[in-house]
Parts: structure tokens; C-alpha cells; sequence
């Protein structure tokens, strides 16, 4: 008995392993990371998600102008890149039970680094939430038996992250005083 904890040899992944008196219990289940982030890519991989052009930015100026007003380049033609399955990955996340939950910790890691690293542009803090959340989603992969191709985990992250732009929940909204500026 260790700790008021029995153990026996082979126990649900639970080895005992001493020498004399002492005994040291050493659990060799892994313990697994869970993310939504990593349940909602796995989602958006295994769905046939054909392309359209029904969601174009062009044809949204409130995203346009919320990008010019930005000053994003890089994910400006990342987002218009990823923006043909807006709709196939709204529908998930719509169903997603945990989708407020996600998209807020995304917000989270935005905001952070945004007062961490102000003094960087726009598309180079989106930079640094696409690598945080591929940390994330490449942890899961590690420890789940459903695993993502590169390519996958890429494109399915670039989906998430334009979604959430969507939503306002990366990049800053243009002020009421500045829209008509940055309107077409």
C-alpha cells in the first residue's frame, strides 16, 4: 500500500516498481492533451469541403475595410485564400458545442500577443497565433490516434483563423469614426 493506494502489477497501466521497503508507483498511461481546436481541424479535414466563391473577400467590403484598416498583406491573401469554405466551416462550428469556448481562447491568444509584441505589425502577430495554435493542434496529434497531415493542420488552422475573423475576434473592429474612410 502506497498512500492509502493499493496497486498491483499490470493495474489499468499502473507498474509498481521498488527496491526493499520502498516502493514508487509509476503510471504509464499517457496522459493525453485535449483541444477543441484540434477536434474542430480534425472535423474541417474529414469533411468534403468543396470550393466557392460564394464567400469571396471582394465581394464583403466589411471584411475588406476591416483588412486595409489593419494594414494586413500576408493574411489579407491568406483569409481570401481560405475564404471558399466559410460557409462549410460556419456550419461546424455552428454545431460545435464548445465553439464559444474556442473562439474566445483564439481572442486570448490574440490579445496576448498583441500587448506582448505591439510593436509588431498586424499580419506578424497573426503569425504568431498561427504558430501557437499549430503548437497546440501538433501536441494533440502526438497523443490522438487521428492524425493530421501537415498540409491538413495548416489548412484547417488558416479556416479557423479567418472564421474567428469573421466573427471579430481577431483584429481590431475600424472605429465608428473611421469607417467611412476605409469604406469602398
Amino acid at each position: 500500500m502506497f498512500g492509502n493506494k493499493e496497486a498491483h502489477t499490470g493495474d489499468n497501466g499502473v507498474a509498481v516498481v521498488g527496491d526493499g521497503n520502498e516502493i514508487k508507483i509509476v503510471n504509464s498511461v499517457p496522459i493525453t492533451n485535449r483541444s477543441f481546436l484540434y477536434d474542430v481541424c480534425c472535423i474541417i479535414a474529414d469533411t468534403n469541403i468543396e470550393e466557392t466563391a460564394e464567400y469571396s473577400i471582394s465581394s464583403n467590403s466589411e471584411w475588406s475595410a476591416k483588412m486595409r484598416y489593419n494594414k494586413i498583406k500576408k493574411y489579407a491573401a491568406l483569409f481570401n485564400l481560405h475564404s471558399y469554405s466559410y460557409g462549410d466551416v460556419e456550419e461546424i462550428l455552428e454545431n460545435f458545442e464548445k465553439r464559444t469556448t474556442l473562439i474566445r481562447h483564439i481572442k486570448g491568444i490574440y490579445v496576448g500577443f498583441l500587448i506582448e509584441q505591439e510593436e509588431l505589425s498586424k499580419d506578424k502577430i497573426l503569425d504568431l497565433v498561427f504558430v501557437e495554435l499549430l503548437r497546440i493542434v501538433i501536441e494533440c496529434n502526438v497523443t490522438s490516434g487521428n492524425l493530421l497531415t501537415e498540409e491538413q493542420k495548416s489548412e484547417t488552422i488558416y479556416q479557423v483563423m479567418f472564421y474567428a475573423f469573421t466573427k471579430c475576434q481577431l483584429l481590431e473592429p475600424i472605429p465608428e469614426s473611421e469607417r467611412e474612410h476605409y469604406a469602398y
